[in-house]
This record gives C-alpha cells, sequence and structure tokens, in this order.
C-alpha cells in the first residue's frame, strides 16, 4: 500500500463508534438530518478529492474530514447517482484513509464515523463496479420480488439486492475486469479481520449495503493467493476470511444469503471447523456479540401482524453452528437459553414444513447440540 505524508485530526473523524451506531441506526432509508442538502456540484468535488489519493503513490489528508465522505454518502441513498461511487480510484481512497486511521494508532478503523463512512463507499462502491463488469460479461439480472411480508421494499433496498444476486452469479465466472488491486484487496481484508470486533458491533446495529459485494471480492482475493502460493502458505488469508465471511452472514439479509452459499459450495476453505477443530481465541465481550448476533438472526421477525420465520439453508445452519459453537466459553451462561431457544424454533419450522432431506437435518440438529457440548466439556479435557 501507498502512505500518507500527513496525518487525521481527531476533529475530522466525526462522532466515535458509540455514537454514530446509534445515529445511522435511522439513517438506512434515508440520508441522516445532519447531512443537509445534497449539493451535487460539491458531492462530485469531494468524490475527485478522495480519488487524487486512491491514484496516489504519496497522497495527502489534510483536506479530508468527515464533511467530505457524509457528502459523498448522500449519493449512496439515491438509485439515480449510486453508480457514480463505483469508481476504483474512489474504493481505492476510501481503503487508504481507512488504512491512516489505524496509522493514528486509534485501536481500530472502525472507531469513528470517518472510517464507518468510508465503508460504506467502499461496498457501495464494490456493488457498483460488479454491476457494470456483470453487463460487460453479458449477465442479465433480474429485479428480486418484494418481501414476503410487509410494504413494497423501497428502490434503494432493491439495489442491494440486484447487486448480492450478481454477486453469486459472478462467483462461478473467471472474467472481469480490476476493481481493486491486490495489496489494496488484502489491506481491506486486514483491516476487517483486524476490527472483527467492532465490525460485527457496527454491523449488528447499521445496514451495509453491498455486504455480499465485499466479501467475494476478498474471497476472490484469497483464492488468488492460494492459486499463486498453494494452501499451505495461505491458510492464514482463508482463517481470516472465514471470520470477515461469516460474521458478515450473521447480519446478512435474506436475499443476501445465496451469495454466501455459492461462495461456500465452490470452496471449503470457508467452512468454519468446530469442536476440537476449532482454533478460535476470543475476549468474552466478542463471544457474546457473536452469540447475541446468531441469536437475533434466527428469531422470528414481526410483519404484517405476525412472526415469520426467515429461510436460512440448512447447509448455512450447519456451518453456522459451526462458527457461533467455537465462541462459547465461561460467562456466556446467560446466552445458552436464547441460543438453544432459536435453534429448536428454527429446526421444527424446517421440520414441520418438510424443508431439506433427513441425513442433513439430523447433521444440523448433532451440530447444534455439539456447540453446547464443546462448552461444558471443553476439548483440551475431553475424551470419547
Amino acid at each position: 500500500m501507498d502512505k500518507s505524508h500527513s496525518s487525521l485530526a481527531t476533529s475530522n473523524l466525526g462522532m466515535p463508534l458509540e455514537q454514530y451506531v446509534l445515529a445511522y441506526r435511522n439513517a438506512i432509508m434515508g440520508p441522516p438530518d445532519w447531512f443537509g442538502e445534497l449539493q451535487h456540484e460539491r458531492v462530485l468535488a469531494d468524490i475527485e478529492k478522495v480519488s487524487v489519493i486512491g491514484r496516489a503513490r504519496l497522497y495527502n489528508l489534510d483536506n479530508i474530514s468527515i464533511s467530505t465522505l457524509r457528502s459523498i454518502l448522500h449519493y449512496s441513498y439515491s438509485p439515480s447517482y449510486y453508480r457514480v461511487l463505483g469508481s476504483p480510484a474512489l474504493i481505492s481512497g476510501c481503503i487508504k484513509i481507512m488504512s491512516s486511521i489505524r496509522g493514528l494508532g486509534r485501536e481500530s478503523s472502525l472507531g469513528y464515523e470517518l472510517g464507518y463512512a468510508c465503508l460504506q463507499i467502499i461496498a457501495i462502491g464494490l456493488g457498483a463496479c460488479l454491476l457494470q463488469s456483470g453487463k460487460d460479461l453479458g449477465f442479465s439480472v433480474e429485479e428480486s420480488p418484494a418481501a414476503p411480508f410487509g410494504p413494497e421494499i423501497p428502490r434503494i433496498y432493491e439495489v442491494s439486492q440486484v447487486t448480492s444476486q450478481l454477486v453469486a452469479e459472478l462467483a462461478s465466472h473467471l472474467g472481469g475486469s480490476l476493481v481493486i488491486s491486490v495489496s489494496e484487496a488484502g489491506a481491506l481484508l486486514n483491516l476487517l479481520y483486524t476490527d472483527r470486533h467492532p465490525f460485527l458491533q457496527v454491523m449488528r446495529s447499521t445496514y451495509l449495503q453491498g455486504l455480499s459485494a465485499v466479501t467475494f471480492v476478498l474471497w476472490r482475493y484469497a483464492t488468488y493467493q492460494r492459486s499463486l502460493k498453494g494452501s499451505q502458505e495461505t491458510g492464514k488469508h482463508f482463517a481470516s476470511l472465514q471470520e470477515v465471511l461469516w460474521r458478515s452472514w450473521l447480519v446478512s439479509t435474506p436475499h443476501e444469503q445465496a451469495t454466501f452459499v455459492h461462495m461456500y459450495r465452490w470452496d471449503k476453505g470457508l467452512w468454519p471447523k468446530g469442536g476440537e477443530g476449532s482454533t478460535v481465541t476470543a475476549e468474552l465481550q466478542d463471544s457474546n456479540t457473536v452469540i447475541g448476533t446468531f441469536i437475533e438472526r434466527l428469531e422470528p421477525a414481526v410483519g404484517a401482524g405476525r412472526k415469520v420465520t426467515l429461510p436460512v439453508s440448512l447447509s448455512d445452519l450447519i456451518n453456522a453452528f459451526n462458527y457461533v459453537g467455537n465462541y462459547f466459553r465461561p460467562g456466556c451462561e446467560g446466552l445458552a437459553a436464547g441460543y438453544f431457544g432459536v435453534v429448536v424454533e428454527h429446526m421444527w419450522h424446517i421440520l414441520s414444513n418438510q424443508e431439506g432431506n433427513v441425513p442433513l437435518f439430523n447433521r444440523a440438529v448433532g451440530t447444534s447440540m455439539l456447540s453446547m457440548f464443546w462448552y461444558v466439556y471443553p476439548p483440551q479435557i475431553t475424551h470419547i
């Protein structure tokens, strides 16, 4: 990665994490009030300002502040303008800004609003680039149907649906044009893995358009490294990617599931190991966040005056059980009832609707139970 010869002032970083997750929680379908009026000339000027950083080997951050990124984020709320964010130079500039935040000695690139805004632009930009790449490759993308409950989804939600659908198709195709460089993809994977705890904390409370586009690009980076260096030398890339992908799955919307399924069916390197095969180490707070997010993920949604169990495939559940089960440890007792509650409810829903095949269903039930077994009898003292 290239380097900055100036640093970001704390006053330019925006709100700290604890404040911005609350502020952006209700700003999913429209820009927050504090963004002000949309000024097209200023947005384009700010896009160019960040793009200059993306194109430069040595760059200056003196003119970058949270107001710059808020201005650009205006376009992410508009189906008419979001494609403008599909610029490799803009994406590169945002990755460099996020890296610079960590370079200041901050605990996380997502510790302030500036890093979060950069990640939003990166995700939407990657999605827009993949949409364009798909068109260049001759893919046709059908509009996804509205959600099975509640009013019709807004157009901005459909944008994310289309992105997810196209990413799933592109996963089986080796063509396409360069979106970000190998070094930038590696830097982004390193950022999200290093910041995996705040990443999940933030995504649990907000919504990241283009989440599937981010995971797809990172997967392509890891597979590219594996093709060059072999599986043994690139094990760390896949270990990092597993963490990012399954944390993303925990906060994904139903229409994004196809993307994750398509990737991990192609690549068993993305399958998390459970029980004695696990090498996960985590602080209690992170364990509670992972398990708590999983419980929220499987809880029936309330819509149109009734509870609706959102569809999750058995193969998804088996991998998710392995991933989440690795985080059970002393201190997580308060989440055990909630965990088994949603597991039983979801498995009963699958059984009563006669979904899936019996062997896979039995495997899913067994995997979910093993999570608590390894918790009660830790691997280092367990003998079967």
